[in-house]
């Protein structure tokens, strides 16, 4: 009996430390799920590392949306890019210029901005409060960072680059023009759209034609009405589509009709009346006074007082007279400067004189005569004086020579 009992004691010992064995050499189910896990957290931190275009995507997948802002915290570039999203979102125009490239002497308004924003692909996440995925952040470039992101399913890329005072801002340049140039007559007011250009910001006298002034606009929207305003001669407005150009733009300046007429009967009583004063033997300081801009030179006023002096030589003429004038077709005829404007014409004059004759009884007899030339051509810049015109600069050196 003692003999069995030892027997059955150590056959329950060895059941028990054969179960203690097999616990020890089989890992649980649990156990090796919770190790290839671990395995793989590690293997993913382990790519993040080595590229840095990737690195949002990969935080993305892994991380909190505040540990990719923590990583990007001290990145200026990133952290525009990032504003400027805000601001869509929000819909925050006030502080668009704030973190926009508008280059320097820029003629935008915040209100064009927005609207330029708004009708771009931009427009479509405007007060959009949609979460964003952010994808990748290109900053090998010194110069120039991407940042690729999806809102509502749709992937975006903004750009930053420095601006001229070498700080981090957006690039809108697919939806402005830069550098763009235009023509406009000297002295007048211009006008972009809504806002009036200071002359002294943006123009220079333009080397090819004194009399223009040449506008610089370093960025500007893809379509604007552009607008000059005279006192004179009233506004000559186009829209236009700014393109970059090595020639400068130049909007039409041309006359309507009632500007044209008004302009043409002008020179004609300049012309009479001049013709009336000179044959009447008005004194050449007085007649320069009164017939010709002080800008003129004085050469050029004297010069036009000889050739009348030439022109009524051949006869002796009582009045000659501008008696038909009308545009010369095809020809510029509009404003010049502020105040000034350039015509060109056909014109024929009427010569009266007279004729000293001996009749049958040997008696001199004064006979009235008139002659009226075939049609003539010229040009002439005239400026606008009180009701009236005078002579701002002579285009045609053969206006005031008797044919």
């Amino acid at each position: 009996m003692k003999r069995k009992l030892i027997f059955l004691c150590f056959l329950i010992t060895s059941i028990t430390c054969l179960g203690a064995c097999s616990n020890e050499e089989k890992p649980s189910q649990e156990t090796t799920t919770e190790s290839l896990q671990t395995s793989e957290t590690v293997s993913t931190t382990e790519i993040s590392t080595e590229s840095e275009e990737l690195t949002i995507e990969e935080l993305s997948k892994e991380s909190s949306e505040e540990e990719v802002v923590d990583k990007y915290a001290d990145n200026e570039a990133y952290q525009v890019l990032m504003d400027f999203i805000k601001i869509l979102q929000d819909e925050d125009f006030d502080r668009i210029d704030e973190v926009i490239n508008l280059y320097n002497n820029s003629v935008l308004s915040k209100e064009q901005i927005e609207y330029i924003l708004r009708t771009s692909e931009w427009g479509d996440i405007v007060g959009l409060h949609y979460d964003y995925n952010l994808i990748s952040f290109n900053q090998n470039d010194e110069q120039r960072k991407i940042l690729t992101f999806k809102i509502n399913g749709v992937q975006y890329e903004l750009i930053a680059i420095k601006d001229y005072q070498g700080l981090w801002k957006v690039s809108i340049s697919d939806y402005i023009v830069s550098n763009f140039q235009f023509l406009a007559p000297g002295g007048i007011e211009v006008y972009w759209g809504d806002n009036k250009l200071n002359r002294s910001k943006y123009s220079n006298p333009y080397e090819k034609n004194p009399m223009l002034d040449l506008y610089t606009v370093t960025c500007a929207p893809q379509d604007i009405t552009l607008k000059f305003t005279s006192k004179t001669f009233g506004d000559f407005s186009r829209e236009i589509l700014p393109k970059p150009s090595n020639e400068p733009y130049e909007m039409s300046r041309a006359f309507d009709e009632t500007k044209i007429n008004d302009v043409l009967n002008g020179i004609q009583s300049l012309w009479n009346n001049m013709f009336k004063d000179f044959l009447a033997g008005m004194n050449e300081e007085d007649f320069c006074s009164k017939y010709f801009s002080e800008t003129l030179d004085k050469d050029s006023k004297h010069k036009v007082f000889e050739q009348l002096k030439e022109y009524i030589s051949d006869r002796k003429y009582t009045a000659i007279n501008m008696c038909e004038i009308k545009k010369w077709e095809d020809n510029f005829f509009g404003i010049s400067k502020a105040n000034v404007a350039t015509a060109n014409f056909s014109y024929k004059i009427k010569l009266d004189y007279e004729v000293v004759k001996k009749n049958e009884e040997g008696k001199e007899e004064v006979k009235q005569k008139s002659i009226t030339t075939d049609e003539l051509f010229s040009n002439l810049r005239v400026e606008k004086a009180g009701n009236g015109y005078i002579i701002y600069e002579i285009t045609d050196e053969e206006l005031f020579i008797n044919k």
